[in-house]
């Protein structure tokens, strides 16, 4: 838990300090204790947009290299904290831990166990893995994201060591305020 909040901080300087377009009051903490008005860890405002940011970290106990390919691979905890009632777009609502498909942006993961140095991998919240879990329906699996994303070093092709790669009209928000629920 310590080396989240660690993540967190070295994230904001990592992005003040590799993105000189980007200056502090483009981006917005929120608090990790009131997730009622953001999902999100971060926001970033670039090019008129808002664009939500989940830091996770890697599960350091679960490196390994895989046999098959030869990279480095771990596992990373993409869900909630704590269970909540979550609100589908088929209308269902039900109780879980995972993210909503769209519920953020961006994933932000610190490589820092993987090269010693505070850089980031990235993927898009559309891009990463929809549930498995037996527990939920057809009809509601679908919006929901798996616990866990998988991540190698060197990274696959899923993955982007630029942020701003990713940010474009496809995600993100015109108004701060759509990313307020």
């Amino acid at each position: 838990m310590f080396m989240g909040y660690v993540a967190e901080e070295m994230f904001e300087k990592y992005v003040l300090l590799n993105y000189e377009f980007i200056q502090s009051e483009d981006i917005e903490t929120h608090d990790d204790h009131d997730r009622r008005l953001n999902k999100s860890d971060r926001t970033i405002r670039f090019r008129g947009r808002f664009y939500s940011v989940q830091l996770k970290s890697v599960q350091t106990n679960s490196i390994k290299r895989n046999l098959e390919t030869g990279l480095l691979q771990a596992d990373v905890q993409n869900d909630a904290s704590d269970a909540r009632t979550v609100h589908l777009p088929n209308g269902s609502s039900l109780i879980t831990t995972c993210y909503v498909k769209g519920e953020y942006d961006v994933l932000a993961v610190p490589m820092f166990p993987f090269t010693g140095s505070w850089n980031y991998a990235y993927k898009r919240n559309v891009d990463c893995r929809k549930t498995k879990s037996k527990k939920y329906g057809p009809e509601d699996a679908q919006y929901l994201l798996a616990t866990t994303e998988v991540i190698t070093w060197p990274l696959t092709n899923d993955w982007r060591m630029d942020l701003f790669d990713l940010l474009d009209d496809q995600i993100g928000s015109r108004s701060q305020s759509a990313k307020l629920e």
